[in-house]
């Protein structure tokens, strides 16, 4: 057994993560009064980032889903809901999300703004529950203890940039929700749960495109059920937008590439280290060390899975944490996806044969959420930086190190 710390030492360890749950939850409701009071005062919900959806929806169920990319229609839309809260519309805010679960966003929609927003929120709270529901599942498959698994809930719900996502309306729970699945069933040998998460995680296409390539390197024969998948999220889809829609939607998504709706140069990316280091880079410059260094790295992580004989929590961790740094856009909210390393990590971390230390392991999600929170108060991206590089290390570590072997998963 390895050598056990002293019993001060854990109490010590106990009392610093309850502070931390402490903290994390008095700021979660500070995060919520403050911007609850802000959307009072501009009497609108969701501030600027919600327009995208509200636009997106709007014209999916109220005019044509066939032009709901057209982006004149959506500033047009986007105009017309604010007039009615005498608010001035703040310039246009493209919705260029991928048609992966147009069924959820035309059920959601709402002629009138504020209800609109509150019942997307209740849709992104259910696949934020529905993506701890599949962490739970996991943390029995890997013989957690229930009060364990339970606080490892608690921190999850609580995990920061998750409640950023939820005032801003953003989906980055459906995110979460997909990445989780993936995660799950690439754990637990479940191709299903893989290729339905790779699919819909396709709402985020510079994640998923580079997470498909590794995972089917590692597993060919999940392109079979990835095809099934695909053509499952096409005939869902498809009908709403029709080929115009496809048509407009590549347009938009060809301007999003180029930056456009985004602002890069506050982002801690890759990309946004560069504009921040370098301004007046010349802009195709600019795009073409992002986007080879982003394939580069891609293509670099296809050929570290395609050496594994059974893919561990810490690669799938790792891999998750290089592609958000050198992904072309990753906002704050995006920082939701850092609570699958988190966990993984802290699966490594749970002791094993009665050792102590289950309770810091449960809560080790809030203490990653702290980097988010401290680049929310100061908007200063070195914390993030800081953040990626203290998961990286340790999961890269886990990976290479002969004598660390990975957590084994129960069979159901």
């Amino acid at each position: 057994m390895a050598h056990l710390p002293p019993p001060w030492a854990r109490q010590g360890a106990n009392a610093f993560y309850l502070f931390l749950l402490i903290l994390t939850l008095s700021l979660v409701i500070l995060l919520w009064t403050v911007g609850i009071f802000g959307q009072m005062q501009s009497s609108v919900g969701g501030g600027v980032d919600f327009l995208a959806y509200y636009a997106g929806g709007y014209l999916l169920r109220y005019v044509d889903g066939h032009q709901m990319y057209d982006l004149d229609l959506q500033q047009r839309v986007q105009k017309e809901a604010l007039e009615k809260y005498r608010v001035s519309a703040p310039g246009l805010y493209p919705y260029n999300h991928p048609p992966v679960y147009l069924p959820i966003l035309y059920l959601a929609a709402t002629a009138d703004y504020n209800p609109f927003y509150l019942r997307w929120l209740a849709v992104l709270l259910s696949f934020h529950v529905a993506s701890l529901a599949i962490f739970a599942r996991l943390l029995r498959r890997f013989a957690w203890k229930t009060q364990h698994i339970r606080w490892a809930v608690v921190a999850g719900l609580l995990f920061y940039p998750l409640h950023i996502s939820y005032l801003k309306g953003q989906d980055s729970a459906i995110l979460l929700f997909a990445l989780t699945a993936w995660a799950y069933g690439l754990l637990t040998e479940s191709d299903h749960y893989t290729a339905f998460g790779l699919g819909l995680s396709m709402v985020r296409p510079q994640i998923g495109f580079a997470l498909l390539l590794p995972t089917l390197v590692y597993k060919p024969r999940l392109s079979r059920a990835l095809v099934l998948w695909g053509l499952g999220f096409f005939v869902i889809n498809f009908p709403w937008i029709g080929t115009q829609g496809v048509l407009d939607f590549l347009q938009v998504l060809f301007r999003s590439g180029q930056g456009y709706g985004f602002d890069v140069d506050i982002m801690a990316t890759l990309m946004g280290a560069i504009l921040r280091g370098f301004p007046a880079i010349d802009v195709t410059l600019f795009h073409a060390i992002g986007y080879s260094v982003y394939f580069a790295v891609v293509l670099l992580l296809a050929l570290l899975w395609r050496r594994q004989t059974k893919v561990s929590g810490a690669l799938i961790g790792f891999s998750l944490v290089i592609v958000m740094l050198v992904s072309p856009h990753t906002h704050n909210h995006d920082y939701s996806l850092l609570l699958i390393p988190a966990v993984l990590l802290a699966v490594e971390r749970y002791p094993r044969q009665g050792e102590g230390g289950a309770f810091q392991a449960s809560m080790f999600p809030l203490l990653v959420a702290l980097g988010t929170i401290a680049h929310a108060l100061t908007q200063n991206t070195f914390f993030i930086y800081l953040t990626l590089l203290g998961l990286a290390l340790p999961l890269w570590r886990r990976m290479i190190s002969p004598d660390i072997q990975p957590q084994i998963v129960l069979p159901e």
